[in-house]
């Protein structure tokens, strides 16, 4: 097991992992947990406590993450669940077994994403459909039974998590990921949505959106499966973000407390997580890019986070960046807020 595998949540210091205390054997629902982002978060979960459902369309690599955490004596559990996220019918069985097993859902953590290379002027319906089909509607589904599962047992502390993309938020140059691109900006507005209607309801169940850019998994090899040596170099051309780091992210954002409108968490994140000020994060109040770690700006990188029940970030940042070590700092992160309403 790598260091960061292992120390996962240890950059969040005491008061941060307390916050965690309260989901100590409550059920969280990981999708896409076969690995990457969604394995790491599946097993930084299990290493607090939790009991975690991890779904994928194979589970062998769950089943083996799963015997890892026992044998490793985590204190939570890793339960492997077969499931196709862009078939209805099996994320209706999902939930329904997670229902007589487990009695429901109080984390959704919606990971599950693909990419295919198909470009908007000469890309198959197929790909486009695949690709629509787990990162809208899957999540969507996913989503929805959640929050019904929440409401069933008036849990009303509950989170849904979504793993978007910083691509969610920006166009790259790059064709090959422009309709990908365009189902994670349908992420970004079913947060959004999420949050209004979640307030409409009168919940204090959360929606937050969670946006890494370049992460080293095998996202690049799937999408590039016809020229490795392409896929390679999209890792090899910066310093990356790592699994690790998105499920550190996902533990500080349930860590807060229910109620949090207090300044405090968002600079314990500040500290952790923010090393590029400007253009994204910066632009409305004039911040000029600069960035803390890094000899040269990379506006590129990140990972953005929205919550439904943060206090808006913009009107507590200071002037000007805090000064901090670049050694502390495996890799930039850009945050981006939306207000709570």
């Amino acid at each position: 097991m790598s260091r960061s595998q292992s120390e996962v949540g240890a950059r969040l210091g005491a008061t941060a992992m307390a916050g965690m205390e309260r989901w100590r054997d409550r059920l969280a629902l990981v999708t896409g947990a076969s690995g990457g982002i969604g394995a790491a978060v599946a097993r930084a979960l299990v290493q607090q406590g939790l009991k975690v459902v991890g779904c994928a369309r194979t589970v062998g690599n769950i089943e083996e993450l799963a015997a890892e955490c026992k044998s490793a004596g985590y204190p939570g559990t890793l339960i492997p669940y077969r499931c196709d996220l862009s078939s209805e019918e099996d994320i209706l069985s999902m939930f329904s077994a997670v229902r007589s097993q487990h009695s429901g859902v109080d984390i959704c953590i919606n990971n599950a994403g693909l990419a295919r290379p198909d470009t908007l002027l000469s890309g198959s319906t197929s790909g486009w459909k695949d690709m629509f089909n787990v990162n809208v509607l899957g999540l969507s589904i996913c989503a929805r039974e959640a929050y019904q599962s929440m409401k069933e047992r008036k849990v009303d502390d509950g989170h849904i998590i979504n793993i978007n993309s910083m691509y969610g938020h920006q166009v790259s140059p790059h064709s090959v990921i422009h309709f990908y691109s365009a189902t994670k900006y349908a992420v970004t507005a079913l947060t959004e949505g999420l949050r209004q209607e979640l307030r409409e309801a009168q919940t204090h169940i959360r929606a937050t959106c969670i946006s890494p850019e370049v992460v080293e998994t095998q996202f690049a090899f799937k999408l590039h499966d016809k020229d490795p040596e392409k896929a390679a170099a999209t890792y090899e051309r910066i310093k990356c973000l790592k699994p690790e780091d998105v499920a550190e992210a996902v533990l500080y954002v349930l860590s807060t407390p229910p109620h949090v409108q207090a300044p405090w968490p968002l600079f314990a994140l500040f500290r952790l997580f923010l090393l590029i000020w400007g253009r994204d994060c910066g632009q409305k109040r004039g911040f000029p890019l600069k960035e803390v770690g890094r000899e040269k700006p990379s506006p590129s990188m990140g990972v953005a986070i929205q919550s439904s029940r943060l206090p808006p970030l913009l009107a507590l940042l200071p002037p000007s960046p805090p000064s901090l070590p670049p050694s502390q700092f495996s890799s930039p992160v850009l945050a981006s807020w939306l207000p709570p309403g």
